[in-house]
């Protein structure tokens, strides 16, 4: 246990250090997230999820979302949910903000073996965006992390990788690997700060842009 341990530590150090020696603040941006979430039912969680993002370079505040998603735990290693995110954009200052809104389903699935959990999520997508046409997505993530915390915050090094591909032209068209730390300080409250790697594909025909985000996250459960 203690060796996988070790190589979750050290894969979350090599990423973070070429993150930190390739990157770009042009095309970087800072994530915050912040939820509340609260049993309905004895299997069935509510939570509310609001997330903000800035521009590295110029401090633009430029991305937001609301999240509403129902859970329900069908047993301790499956759950099915389902949300609605309303999504705001723009691409500067002067810029007005886009709209689009969109719907989507989760199956999670969560393993453990030799002290390490394995999660994986897959997501399907529905987008509706204005002046543009229907976005079909569908989402796997696989994340990685010791099952037992360190220290009496439960102290958790990670590392996931979320991928997206258009079901409508039937590509791949991002990627974003994560890494970071997960902590509970009280038994309500959860926290995290990661950084990503992040490579986007605007079009089939273009090239993949690769940028470096980094963010926090604070979760309250009632």
């Amino acid at each position: 246990m203690k060796h996988k341990i070790k190589r979750t530590i050290m894969t979350a150090l090599f990423i973070t250090t070429a993150a930190a020696s390739a990157w770009d603040a042009s095309e970087n941006t800072l994530w915050i997230d912040g939820s509340v979430s609260g049993k309905m039912a004895e299997n069935l969680t509510l939570k509310l999820t609001e997330q903000l993002r800035y521009k590295d370079d110029s401090n633009l505040y430029n991305y937001h979302h609301t999240d509403v998603c129902t859970t329900y735990a069908l047993s301790k290693a499956w759950k099915l949910s389902a949300g609605f995110r309303h999504i705001s954009t723009r691409k500067s200052e002067s810029a007005d903000w886009c709209d689009k809104e969109m719907i989507h389903i989760n199956a999670i699935n969560k393993l453990s073996f030799a002290g390490m959990d394995f999660q994986t999520r897959m997501r399907f997508c529905y987008t509706d965006a204005e002046n543009t046409d229907y976005l079909m997505d569908a989402r796997p993530e696989f994340c990685l992390m010791p099952t037992k915390g360190f220290t009496g915050w439960k102290l958790k090094p990670y590392v996931s990788d979320e991928i997206m591909y258009n079901l409508n032209e039937d590509h791949q068209y991002r990627n974003r690997v994560s890494t970071g730390l997960m902590l509970v300080p009280l038994k309500a409250l959860s926290l995290k700060a990661f950084v990503m790697h992040e490579n986007t594909q605007k079009t089939i025909a273009c090239d993949f842009n690769e940028n470096f985000n980094y963010g926090f996250f604070v979760g309250y459960k009632f």
